[in-house]
């Protein structure tokens, strides 16, 4: 053990972080909101006051002071040890970094009305070469606000479906306390059918890859109709910016993550307050009575407190990507938008993440609908909160129903925020060949009337055995159709029709947070427990272009 020397934890060095040793409330004159003083030794990187402050497992807060006590183990014990070093800083307002995590979204920005002629004509001072604001304007179209529709109508929006959200999360806690033994064991059997059923389909998946059956009481033009055929996944083009669904409207997209993460480590230089010694931490806004039930569950469970500091930008929301490996403790497969719970650096959220192929160079990525075990290596996707690479990250799965503990599934690292990565679900239909003359062949079981087969006639076709073609023309009205093939087709040979559509996570991420409710129930943090929403862009952050329905 003498020889041994400790390695260092790279990214927690990059980051300022502390245990705290002393947890107390300092009360403020005049009313004022109590503020949370957490003392212990500064670690990683200076802190400064404008920072925000992460507690894991309980929020993200804003400091309103940094204090420097005396030191309770000094290394050299002096005269003066027992002084108060004062105040090391006073975050300002108008420097301190706020608490916004999404964009503020005016729900009317989408309607459009044919401009007058005034709007059509040339703008005042509008030249070729000028100055102008919008030249660092990227490709996303923002959401305009719209002066019909006021901040405090919109947050009342917000409000209104955050109180739907707790009324529903009521509801269902007071099911759960409410079940029998009977009732509990029932649900706990159909959660292991449900289970079963999901291996079986996630077996399925391994052994046929993306097929999928046509339905004969659903037209195919309409069951696929957000699909559409590409001749090449590698070479062809799609826009990143097309059919964004409206959660992509709340969400910020960087435009040079580098340079961005880069200035966001260099701030930590000149930052007042060097790590390796003793401080205190006054916190402001922090829920008093939830943090006090949440610190004596904490104690009870022998944790402890820690608190980060994080770098600019890292409390607001966007699609985050990890790099995934599947871990060997772990043998069932995980199904994409199956909760999780993914442990990223000093933060903690439950998700349901979608898994799609880690191929660097490519600008579209497939969908996995299942990651397997035998997979080893993917990319989960999700709404988060923005965190800087190189982070660590860990994610876990319950075993069942009311686990007391969660099992080590993958494990990892944060790839970037970029809400432009195009993932494709990917569907193949499959037909077989009914008759074979050289290189024509009539399929059938594809398609089961006549408009499918003319609908997808400009989709080219394949064979599992390396073959391809297209369609020249259907055959009577039950799905028979002609095709002409490369070569000559085996009659054990499977005809494929292979169609892509873009998919997108769900907005389902919730932080880990144990401020529960008075009578200890966890709850879903609302909007207000994030801090109030942006009603201006920063300049290195742009909102991601609305919904285009």
């Amino acid at each position: 053990m003498a020889t041994v020397k400790l390695r260092k934890v790279h990214w927690r060095d990059e980051l300022p972080y502390m245990v705290g040793g002393s947890v107390k409330w300092q009360e403020r004159p005049d009313g004022e909101e109590p503020l949370l003083e957490v003392s212990g030794y500064l670690r990683g990187r200076p802190l400064c006051a404008n920072n925000l402050a992460h507690l894991s497992h309980l929020g993200t807060f804003q400091i309103h002071s940094i204090n420097g006590p005396p030191d309770p183990c000094p290394v050299h014990r002096q005269g003066n040890d027992m002084e108060g070093l004062g105040e090391l800083l006073d975050a300002a307002d108008e420097q301190a970094e706020p608490l916004t995590w999404v964009k503020d979204v005016d729900p009317m920005a989408n309607e459009q009305t044919w401009p007058t002629d005034e709007e059509l004509g040339p703008a005042p001072g509008d030249g070729v070469g000028g100055d102008s604001d919008e030249d660092d304007v990227p490709m996303a179209i923002p959401y305009e606000n719209d002066d019909a529709v006021s901040t405090k109508s919109r947050k009342s929006i917000y409000t209104e479906i955050q109180t739907q959200i707790d009324s529903l999360m009521a509801t269902d806690i007071r099911r759960l306390e409410n079940m029998t033994e009977e009732e509990r064991e029932a649900e706990r059997k159909h959660y292991e059918a449900q289970r079963r059923q999901n291996l079986g389909l996630a077996g399925e998946d391994r052994e046929f890859p993306d097929e999928v059956d046509a339905p004969w009481n659903i037209p195919a033009r309409q069951r696929f109709l957000r699909y559409r055929g590409l001749a090449s996944m590698r070479t062809s083009k799609w826009d990143p910016y097309e059919n964004l669904p409206p959660d992509y409207a709340r969400i910020f997209q960087f435009q040079n993550i580098k340079t961005t993460q880069k200035r966001a480590w260099m701030a930590f230089d000149d930052m007042p307050v060097p790590p390796d010694r003793y401080i205190t931490i006054a916190l402001k806004g922090v829920p008093r009575a939830q943090f006090d039930a949440s610190y004596a569950t904490l104690k009870a469970r022998n944790g402890f407190v820690t608190l980060s500091g994080l770098r600019k930008h890292e409390h607001k929301w966007s699609v985050m990507h990890y790099n995934l490996q599947f871990s060997k403790q772990y043998s069932q497969p995980v199904k994409s938008k199956e909760s999780v719970l993914m442990h990223v650096g000093f933060r903690i959220m439950r998700c349901n993440p979608i898994y799609s192929e880690p191929s660097m160079k490519a600008d579209k990525h497939k969908l996995m609908r299942y990651y397997h075990p035998e997979d080893k290596f993917a990319v989960a996707s999700c709404f988060a909160p923005i965190s800087y690479a190189p982070m660590p990250v860990l994610m876990f799965k319950t075993p069942e129903l009311d686990a007391p503990t969660a099992d080590l599934v993958a494990y990892g690292n944060v790839m970037g925020a970029d809400p432009n990565r195009v993932i494709l679900k990917k569907v193949v239909l499959t037909g077989s060949p009914y008759r074979i003359h050289k290189k024509q062949t009539v399929v059938r079981f594809m398609f089961y009337n006549e408009k499918d087969v003319n609908w997808f006639k400009p989709v080219e076709l394949f064979t599992k055995l390396g073959q391809s073609g297209r369609i020249k023309t259907p055959i009577g009205t039950h799905g028979y159709m002609k095709c002409q093939m490369s070569g000559t087709l085996r009659a054990e040979d499977t005809i494929c029709m292979a169609l892509y559509k873009r998919v997108f996570p769900k907005w389902t991420t919730i932080p880990c947070s144990w401020l529960p409710e008075v009578e200890g129930k966890f709850r879903v943090p609302s909007l207000e427990d994030h801090g109030p929403v942006q009603e201006d862009l920063e300049d290195s952050l742009t909102p991601s272009m609305s919904a285009v329905q």
